[in-house]
């Protein structure tokens, strides 16, 4: 389990020929499960056999029946992220193919929930954030997008009584940074995703391309 912000992990390193897989399908996506709703509908249909672990009910619930109450808030609206933010990123969250995921529950975790590939790529910045549906992630950087740099966040004395939701975006005048890191690639680590975080200094030119196991 996840026990601070950020921690490299001594796990095997991913084969030359997976990595050539995730390259490809970089650039011919079998899926992408960036959307909420198509998430969830993996999760649920995959059982604790196939898994090797469930979606705690309370997790689901609390993404399926998640009610913002905005004057309570801490961000704003994801609809509303290009009003707050310049330069962003795209980002995709891509399905993998059985290879992958087999060697994954092998040589790294069977109580990982989903292996995915995720692509950033057209802009500087994926915005703070907390992630939903899931808990803590490992993540294997194969591509860095240049010098970018992943930051962590908590909100500044004056607004930590307001609410840190999922599928928000949190400006950085209400955020403190508390840990800046540029991951090096080819190394696993693991990443705190319910901490307020986001990936600044991307080459836009470039894309940043990781494996990453969601752990819910």
């Amino acid at each position: 389990m996840c026990m601070s912000h950020f921690t490299y992990l001594d796990f095997p390193e991913i084969p030359e020929e997976l990595i050539e897989q995730i390259l490809y399908y970089t650039e011919n996506p079998i899926s992408n499960f960036h959307d909420t709703d198509q998430f969830l509908e993996y999760v649920q249909n995959n059982s604790r056999d196939s898994l090797n672990i469930a979606a705690d009910p309370g997790i689901v619930e609390a993404i399926t029946g998640l009610e913002i109450d905005w004057n309570k808030s801490l961000g704003y609206p994801i609809s509303e992220a290009t009003k707050h933010f310049k330069n962003l990123a795209q980002f995709d969250f891509l399905g993998v193919n059985e290879d992958l995921d087999k060697w994954v529950r092998e040589n790294i975790s069977r109580d990982v929930a989903y292996v995915s590939i995720q692509s950033m790529y057209g802009g500087t910045t994926i915005t703070p954030h907390v992630d939903e549906m899931r808990k803590y992630a490992f993540n294997y950087v194969i591509e860095t997008g240049g010098e970018s740099r992943t930051v962590f966040y908590k909100p500044k004395q004056e607004f930590e009584h307001l609410t840190a939701y999922p599928q928000t975006i949190f400006p950085y005048e209400k955020l403190d940074v508390i840990e800046d890191i540029q991951i090096e690639p080819f190394r696993w680590h693991s990443l705190d995703t319910s901490t307020i975080h986001s990936v600044e200094n991307l080459d836009p030119l470039k894309k940043r391309i990781s494996l990453s196991l969601s752990f819910l």
